[in-house]
């Protein structure tokens, strides 16, 4: 039901943001940030209508759908055990309940992520109407996320702690984190 050319809007962003990122150099040094990266989205850089989620509702704006890949890079750094610097959950939940979400406002609301340890390179691309976003190198670590969700009708609260280990630790290893990453409230569509 949504308005096609949203849609069609979302989608252009979302391409030409993945060239802004496709191969950037992450270290715990130089970490990134998702608006250092991209810049403002504006329409005399090629960015065009698409659909934004903000206080809790859904409207058009120029560069919207961007959150498609801040979610994705989101989730990625969450997955790799790396640190996450800075993040902000939607005002209004997403229709994955269990999605990893990361929203972005410029140039006030960043995402800000970094590897542990070493340098990654991000891979970003969008193939056909898939995004795909890779990381080469960083280290290697074992995580693991306890997700609790409740839901009310009108809100969903969601609350992931993690806890990630070196690799090669034994099972007895004290975490290398064991905290809350993601501690939202969010109105339900």
């Amino acid at each position: 039901g949504a308005n096609p050319r949203l849609e069609a809007g979302k989608r252009q962003n979302v391409q030409l943001a993945a060239t802004a990122f496709h191969g950037v150099v992450i270290t715990p040094d130089r970490p990134l940030s998702f608006w250092r990266t991209l810049g403002p989205a504006t329409e005399a850089r090629g960015f065009t209508w698409g659909m934004e989620v903000r206080s809790g509702c859904a409207i058009p704006a120029i560069g919207g759908g961007l959150c498609l890949l801040s979610n994705a890079l989101f989730a990625l750094a969450v997955e790799l055990g790396w640190q996450i610097l800075e993040r902000h959950g939607h005002s209004m939940a997403l229709a994955d309940p269990h999605a990893l979400d990361a929203t972005v406002a410029y140039p006030y609301v960043d995402l800000r992520i970094a590897p542990r340890r070493g340098r990654a390179v991000l891979g970003v691309a969008v193939r056909g109407d898939v995004l795909v976003v890779a990381v080469h190198g960083g280290e290697r670590l074992r995580v693991e996320l306890d997700r609790e969700q409740r839901e009310d009708g009108a809100r969903r609260e969601t609350r992931i702690r993690r806890r990630v280990w070196a690799e090669a630790a034994g099972s007895g290893a004290a975490p290398l984190e064991d905290g809350v990453i993601v501690d939202d409230q969010q109105r339900l569509p």
